[in-house]
């Protein structure tokens, strides 16, 4: 097993590696978003490093997600508001673009990113920001069509039922059950009130 080293430019949150997030990709490699080095590695199942990609310096690669076709990897990055898009073959991802997103506050961070059951959009919540972005995407092409209130405070994770959003906002301790029309938000269904709500599985 190889022990993960380096930084990045951030000079509090990129000092040393920090493994944010883990998943298996379509084909059995082990995808690892590296916050700390702005880096998306790949390993094999017994743990070898297979290789490694990196997202723009101080944005901070945080989770995933592939497409239905598992040719390509859409990227939230937490420290810089925005979406990696890169493509996938055998163990190996390749950057094609890093897409901003414009908000009001400053101190907005990217936090969960979802894509939905029929591929069509792709959902990343914003903390501070405390909102869902919606995007059409196909392939290596997204547009943003809509963005709406969480219906809390910092919206850590969230996952997709159906027609229905399930939000976890970690600092108002409620989860939001948000309803979705072809894809876009119409309303808020209900807040339940539930102390340190971190994830949804």
């Amino acid at each position: 097993v190889e022990q993960r080293q380096g930084k990045s430019v951030h000079p509090t949150r990129q000092t040393e590696p920090h493994t944010h997030f883990v998943d298996k990709t379509p084909d059995g490699y082990l995808a690892v978003c590296d916050l700390g080095t702005d880096m998306l590695a790949f390993y094999d199942k017994d743990l070898t490093f297979i290789s490694a990609e990196k997202v723009p310096d101080g944005y901070g690669i945080r989770h995933l997600v592939f497409s239905k076709d598992g040719k390509y990897i859409y990227a939230v990055n937490e420290l810089v508001p925005s979406v990696s898009i890169f493509a996938y073959n055998k163990g190996t991802a390749t950057l094609i673009n890093t897409v901003s997103i414009n908000c009001k506050n400053e101190k907005a961070n990217g936090a969960a990113i979802r894509l939905s059951s029929d591929g069509k959009y792709l959902y990343v919540s914003l903390r501070e920001e405390n909102v869902i972005c919606v995007f059409a995407v196909k392939g290596e092409r997204l547009k943003l069509l809509q963005t709406f209130d969480c219906g809390g405070d910092s919206p850590r994770d969230f996952n997709i039922f159906g027609e229905y959003v399930i939000c976890t906002n970690e600092r108002s301790n409620n989860v939001s059950v948000l309803r979705l029309k072809d894809g876009i938000f119409v309303e808020l269904v209900d807040s339940i009130p539930l102390g340190v709500v971190l994830c949804v599985l």
